[in-house]
């Protein structure tokens, strides 16, 4: 017999407070990030630096992490953890049509940053596998989603170009969650 026991999957969706106060600045810093396309069979993506070796700059780095500390300081303590190494932090734009096929990522949590959204939201979709069901989650311009990278989840791109940060976390040095359950029932 195999028993099957499926668990809360946690996301969290966080907005940007200051994503129109540096989006020109990021935008500047995007015109001197080196991009390519990428063509196969899981992805059609108009520009990204996925690939880039990770020794070449990305100028926009500096800016979007200072805006990503607040929502990822958020999930690594919601969690019940103290710290956090972001092992992966890539630009994707995407022209109508373009699309990332399903998949996962090799890291704990996948957050993306809807950086350029002209028509006002994006869809992403998920395979909840404690529904057994396909979860669309709406996205607008300045939000963080983050989600466990385990699931199963795809964008496809059908209105106007945009833009989005996608990053991966790996959350390390667990807390004393019996000591964080007490502080949570204080509260």
């Amino acid at each position: 017999m195999i028993k099957v026991e499926t668990i809360f999957m946690p996301y969290i969706e966080y907005s940007i407070k200051d994503h129109k106060k540096f989006k020109t600045k990021i935008q500047k810093t995007l015109k001197k990030t080196i991009c390519e396309e990428i063509v196969n069979e899981d992805m059609h993506i108009n520009k990204t630096d996925y690939s880039v070796p990770v020794d070449i700059e990305r100028p926009y780095k500096p800016i979007v992490t200072s805006l990503l500390d607040e929502p990822i300081g958020y999930i690594t303590t919601a969690l019940g953890y103290n710290a956090v190494t972001v092992s992966h932090l890539f630009l994707t734009t995407m022209k109508k049509n373009d699309a990332i096929d399903w998949g996962t990522y090799m890291s704990n949590f996948v957050g993306v940053y809807a950086f350029d959204i002209p028509d006002k939201k994006y869809e992403l979709k998920w395979f909840n596998p404690v529904e057994k069901r396909i979860d669309i989650l709406s996205i607008k311009e300045g939000d963080v989603l983050l989600f466990p990278s385990y699931l199963n989840h795809t964008l496809i791109n059908t209105g106007k170009p945009k833009t989005f940060f996608i990053f991966s976390l790996n959350f390390s040095k667990g807390k004393n969650i019996e000591k964080l359950m007490e502080d949570v029932e204080k509260k």
